[in-house]
């Protein structure tokens, strides 16, 4: 067997790990894997690992989502779970340009919705706090554009909060195609 891709998942506590020589593979085992990781044969003597998606959901589907969600779409690391706006018909723009298969009109809704993992809030700043305080009471992870809150005690409270409910709270500005983006979902997935 020489150079194609292989694709290897972990069952139960072990996880098969694949090694390549420029003549033969060769299998050997691995044990207490970091749950959700499996490793990828790429190339030869390359060995990528290969994360679970992280299950975002965006609200505020302005102008800053127009330059988010594409990067998110084609993002290894991102499955597109919902939209929000107030002005729904904004969120249907975004969703169907995006394929994103979840549309609200309001945060709770959203939150109630199926399940996500991340929040990234593109709102207008004066929503910032509120918006990111319900996502991580509902035990959402947080990535909001500047500012998180409008006044310093309400981002020490969201840091607080955040830090109480054992959750990650990131401000942008950043890119969900960079080195960031990709410690942020293997932090999300440890």
């Amino acid at each position: 067997e020489g150079g194609g891709s292989r694709f290897i998942r972990g069952a139960g506590s072990n996880v098969s790990r694949l090694y390549s020589h420029p003549l033969k593979l060769k299998m050997t085992k691995m044990t207490n894997p970091t749950p959700g990781l499996s490793f990828i044969k790429s190339s030869r003597k390359e060995i990528k690992i290969a994360m679970n998606k992280v299950k975002v959901g965006l609200a505020g589907c302005g102008s800053v989502a127009g330059y988010y969600l594409p990067d998110l779409r084609e993002s290894p690391f991102v499955e597109l779970i919902s939209v929000c706006d107030v002005v729904r018909a904004r969120a249907e723009k975004r969703a169907a340009e995006n394929d994103v298969p979840h549309i609200f009109a309001n945060i709770d809704e959203m939150l109630d919705g199926p399940p996500f993992d991340l929040l990234i809030n593109t709102t207008a700043m004066q929503a910032h706090d509120p918006l990111n305080k319900k996502a991580l009471i509902a035990g959402v992870h947080v990535f909001c554009e500047k500012p998180i809150a409008t006044t310093l005690d309400e981002g020490k409270t969201l840091l607080d909060l955040a830090k109480q409910k054992n959750l990650e709270l990131w401000g942008a500005p950043n890119v969900v195609t960079s080195p960031q983006f990709r410690c942020m979902a293997e932090i999300l997935q440890s």
